[in-house]
């Protein structure tokens, strides 16, 4: 694996998400739709028809996001990835 840098629209993403499971709502603009196919690439979502889920993997990384109170961009180092995976 390798470290992951999220943007500040990515970790509002993501920590949005965390409270209902569907990344970005029914209406998504085109910048969320292709952080919606980065977020699914990184498998941290997965597609269901027109709707992107978090997987348990990215709702483990949202709710840290959401638990260290992250703002801004952030940078997750591989040793850090592995432990949220339980790797």
């Amino acid at each position: 694996m390798h470290d992951l840098v999220l943007l500040r629209d990515e970790v509002a993403l993501l920590k949005q998400s965390a409270a209902g499971g569907v990344v970005g709502g029914t209406e998504r603009t085109l910048a969320q739709q292709i952080v919606c196919d980065y977020f699914c690439a990184e498998g941290l979502a997965e597609r269901s028809g027109d709707d992107f889920r978090l997987t348990s993997w990215g709702d483990r990384l949202a709710r840290k996001l959401i638990a260290d109170g992250a703002a801004g961009t952030v940078w997750l180092l591989q040793s850090e990835l592995d432990v949220l995976r339980g790797v």
